[in-house]
């Protein structure tokens, strides 16, 4: 049974929570299946972008996964809608977000199918946590159909 394309977010305000780090191992695990994976890389740090060249230089990197750094949420969401042009397939998406909150995120998220925010176990985390948390609710009364944004979980 496929799954189709899904639309991840990974985020949380707070940078170093080990957004970069899920993002990797969901690609991992989804290309070790035989999926088709593109992960957004949106922060400026570009983690994941220098995860995927050290990859290829070392001759160890998976076809089957690509990584895209930009800035732009707006080419994300467009790229997203290229994806879907695409016949039949399955593909995860995942959006590597930065730590802060923006207008940007509120894009992204509603182009998301989950919104997940993984948090490391100190009080710095779970403040911020929460504070991702909040912009999630707030994020209900920003959008044209609160009704259709996707599931918020957090990832200890």
């Amino acid at each position: 049974m496929g799954y189709g394309i899904r639309v991840v977010l990974v985020m949380n305000r707070k940078g170093g929570s080990g957004k970069s780090t899920l993002c990797r191992a969901l690609a991992s695990a989804a290309a070790a299946k035989g999926e088709t994976v593109t992960i957004f890389d949106t922060d400026a740090s570009k983690s994941c972008l220098k995860w995927m060249q050290a990859g290829k230089e070392a001759g160890n990197w998976s076809p089957l996964v690509e990584v895209i750094h930009t800035l732009a949420a707006h080419r994300v969401a467009d790229a997203i809608g290229q994806i879907y042009e695409q016949p039949d397939q399955e593909h995860l998406i995942l959006i590597d977000t930065f730590g802060g909150g923006s207008e940007a995120q509120d894009v992204l998220a509603v182009a998301a199918h989950r919104i997940i925010c993984p948090m490391m176990l100190s009080r710095g985390d779970l403040s911020e946590t929460m504070e991702t948390a909040n912009w999630y609710l707030k994020l209900h009364a920003r959008v044209e159909k609160p009704g259709e944004l996707a599931g918020f979980s957090v990832l200890l």
